[in-house]
């Protein structure tokens, strides 16, 4: 796999506040030895291509994870990301929201993009959570994971129908029984069976949007604390007043040489790692990564160059600066 798309992929850009737009953004991503040239690149045009969805944890994650999991951090001003990209908070409560554009967002959350059938099979306990709430469905029974929603998404997938409202859902499962099921068939008098319903017919569609509508707001809130935006475009402007703190790669080097000079061989280094042949190839590579760095300089505000330890201070002011900033009512 291409290994810019590859970090494409795991940027992260979130912020964990209301909905207006915060003071900063904060992107962290892979700037390791093998995607060098290809990360510099994007990051000097200022534009980071392949982000039609941004997934996240917290502030406090995300920096956390700088330093142990991605070597490059960029804090970005809200109001400069604003004026430069369509960017919007994703609406956890929102089934219109979530729904619209094929199950976009629920896509993007769940991580199954443009995958109905994943999206609606995942969807099957949280609907059974909807017909629990409304005292629809019996304890023991209901949707289950491999239930109707797993069939019914074979059936969407099969047919290419797309889904963009929760009246779309609503509509083609009752299509999907029709054609796949008759009023007479096994599984259709099974999902009736599974519920608590004192009707003698079959639920209709108003029922069926209640739940559905209702299973859907459940599976936004499973991720509503993240609070993350998402940039429409599909590629994001990085603001050239942005800092940038940057894990040094010589200690990590350093650390294997000693294995490498008992050896001859050189390590892999930690999960993203890379091997080299030579102490000299090391050195190549460390140059080349300064290169990247005084290049970088001439395009953003600040760049800094932080070992492992310095980067763990970085983080602790980073996150005394939020805590006040959220005192003072940010």
């Amino acid at each position: 796999m291409d290994p810019t798309r590859t970090a494409m992929r795991r940027i992260m850009l979130t912020e964990a506040a209301d909905a207006a737009v915060p003071q900063y953004f904060y992107l962290a991503l892979d700037f390791g030895s093998y995607n060098y040239d290809e990360m510099l690149a994007n990051l000097m045009s200022g534009r980071l291509e392949g982000l039609k969805g941004i997934g996240a944890t917290s502030i406090q994650d995300m920096i956390m994870d700088w330093g142990q999991l991605r070597e490059l951090l960029i804090r970005m001003p809200g109001d400069d990301v604003a004026a430069l990209n369509d960017v919007s908070m994703i609406r956890y409560d929102d089934p219109a929201y979530l729904m619209a554009n094929n199950m976009e967002a629920l896509g993007r959350l769940f991580n199954s993009p443009g995958d109905p059938q994943q999206i609606l099979t995942k969807m099957g306990s949280y609907v059974l959570k909807a017909l629990r709430d409304f005292g629809a469905a019996q304890q023991h029974y209901g949707f289950q994971y491999s239930g109707p929603l797993q069939s019914f998404g074979h059936w969407i997938a099969r047919s290419g129908r797309r889904i963009n409202s929760v009246d779309d859902m609503v509509r083609l499962f009752l299509q999907f029984l029709d054609e796949e099921h008759n009023s007479d068939d096994p599984y259709r008098r099974a999902i009736t069976s599974h519920l608590d319903y004192d009707q003698p017919d079959f639920p209709d569609a108003s029922e069926w949007k209640k739940w559905f509508h209702q299973g859907v707001k459940n599976m936004g809130a499973l991720y509503s604390a993240e609070v993350e935006w998402a940039v429409k475009s599909g590629a994001l402007k990085v603001p050239e007043s942005s800092d940038i703190w940057v894990i040094s790669p010589e200690q990590k080097y350093m650390d294997a040489y000693p294995h490498w000079k008992k050896t001859g061989e050189f390590p892999f280094l930690g999960k993203r790692g890379y091997a080299f042949d030579t102490w000299t190839d090391v050195m190549k590579s460390v140059d080349r990564w300064h290169e990247a760095i005084n290049q970088l300089r001439t395009k953003y505000a600040s760049v800094k160059i932080v070992s492992v330890r310095r980067a763990e201070k970085e983080k602790t002011k980073l996150f005394a600066r939020r805590e006040r900033q959220r005192q003072a009512g940010d």
